[in-house]
Order: C-alpha cells, then sequence, then structure tokens
C-alpha cells in the first residue's frame, strides 16, 4: 500500500511487525497474503465529517490521527477482528457498490442500534433485491446498507446459515 512507509514507528505497528528501524522484517508476510493483515483504504472528501462520523456515530476506535505521506491527512481505525479503515482525504469520489461489509452476529440488533442514531438505511425494492425493515436475506446471508456522510456505500451483514 502506498504510503504506509511514511507512518511513525509507534503508529507503523498497527499494520504489521516491524523492527527496530520501521521496517517489515524480510518474509513478515510470507510469499502470499494469506497471513496478511488487510487494511481498507476509504478516500473522503471532508476528512473531519467522516472522522466525527466514523468515530461518533459507529463507534470506530480511532489508532491514528495525522498520518503523514501522500495519502494525508488521514486518519486510521480498527473495526474489530483486527480489520482496520484508514480514511484519507482526497477530491470526493463515489462509489456504486458496497466499499465496507461489517460482519455481525445479530443484524436485526445493530440496524436498530444504527437507526437510533438517526442512520438512514437504504430500502431495496427490486427483483433482485428486497428489504424487509431495511434488511434483506439472500440465501444464506442477511444484509443492510447505508451510506456514511461522503457517499460511501456500507454494509452490515449477518451469516444466518453456516453449513
Amino acid at each position: 500500500m502506498v504510503g504506509l512507509e511514511y507512518v511513525s514507528h509507534k503508529q507503523a505497528l498497527v499494520f504489521g511487525e516491524m523492527n527496530h528501524e520501521g521496517h517489515m522484517p524480510p518474509n513478515a508476510m510470507g510469499s502470499t497474503l494469506n497471513n496478511a493483515k488487510a487494511v481498507t483504504m476509504l478516500p473522503v472528501g471532508d476528512l473531519a465529517r467522516a472522522r466525527k462520523f466514523y468515530e461518533e456515530t459507529l463507534g470506530l476506535k480511532l489508532v491514528a490521527a495525522g498520518l503523514s505521506g501522500p495519502l494525508n491527512p488521514g486518519a486510521l481505525y480498527e473495526a474489530g477482528a483486527q480489520t482496520q479503515i484508514y480514511l484519507f482525504q482526497r477530491a470526493p469520489t463515489r462509489a456504486d457498490h458496497t466499499v465496507i461489509s461489517f460482519l455481525v452476529e445479530d443484524i436485526e440488533k445493530v440496524v436498530g442500534e444504527l437507526k437510533a442514531k438517526n442512520i438512514a438505511f437504504l430500502e431495496y425494492d427490486t427483483p433482485q433485491l428486497k428489504t424487509v425493515n431495511s434488511i434483506a436475506q439472500f440465501g444464506a446471508l442477511k444484509g443492510a446498507w447505508f451510506n456514511d456522510t461522503e457517499g460511501n456505500n456500507i454494509e452490515i451483514a449477518q451469516i444466518v446459515d453456516r453449513r
């Protein structure tokens, strides 16, 4: 990922094990990516507004802010299960697809909690996708979608049949 080498030594620890010089040791991630930590890189048009949303509304834990480098300014969040989201300021963009999916154990509870925080969920009524109380079920998966303050499509998902 471009720009990660610009992170300070203390902040770099969130991206993986670094040696005393601030570099990844040889073969630290192996020859494939199956053991590598993935960090979602999400562009935002207004970093202050996005930070408030991700911290206060979604309740994500801020790990590092004011990171320097070509993606500056930015903020790194922990989202559970060692997953991370890096928000970085750039000219506004808009993806027409889901950019992040949070896998939860109880989708109805999470959707209710987010609605209580004034999150407006997207409702669908098409032959391919129909939501009931903001939640769609397709096969072994339930999903609900909303947009963040920057227009990014976020999914809350639950696996309901683990066969």
